[in-house]
């Protein structure tokens, strides 16, 4: 299976969450929307503001992951993996990213790391890289990809 690396910040994140809605449980999104950090889910209508948008943004994706976490949602992109380990990501693209990543066989050529920076291996959880998984770790995201 060949994959080309979707383009994506060094673990950086800064644009949208794709998450369950509280009222529906449709797909919502949390993004920016000037000064503000909302949540918008176009099946129901239903807008709240979450928060300010906070000064030291761009978040990791960890950290983009705890902010929705503590505003009490849950992401849309989310699968158990690897005898029950959970894996994540925020919207398409960190998907796409993440499936490209994992596809790769020549992961320090396709994505390199800036000098002085971790591999980007190093910011995966080991289960999730490692070889032995590849294939059941591609396959959970390949659905994770295909989620409506």
């Amino acid at each position: 299976m060949e994959h080309s690396a979707p383009v994506q910040p060094d673990a950086a994140f800064g644009h949208k969450v794709r998450v369950h809605c509280p009222t529906c449980g449709s797909r919502a999104t949390v993004a920016p929307f000037g000064s503000e950090v909302r949540l918008t889910s176009p099946a129901c209508g239903r807008t709240d503001v979450l928060g300010t948008w906070p000064e030291h943004w761009p978040l990791s994706f960890a950290a983009a992951r705890r902010v929705v976490q503590e505003a009490g949602l849950e992401l849309w992109f989310v699968a158990e993996c690897c005898g029950g380990h959970q894996l994540w990501a925020l919207d398409e693209d960190h998907v796409a990213y993440e499936l490209a990543f994992v596809a790769s066989r020549n992961r320090s050529a396709d994505f390199p790391s800036v000098s002085g920076n971790r591999q980007l291996a190093d910011k995966f959880p080991a289960w999730m890289v490692t070889a032995k998984h590849r294939d059941e770790v591609a396959r959970a995201l390949t659905r994770l990809a295909n989620t409506p």
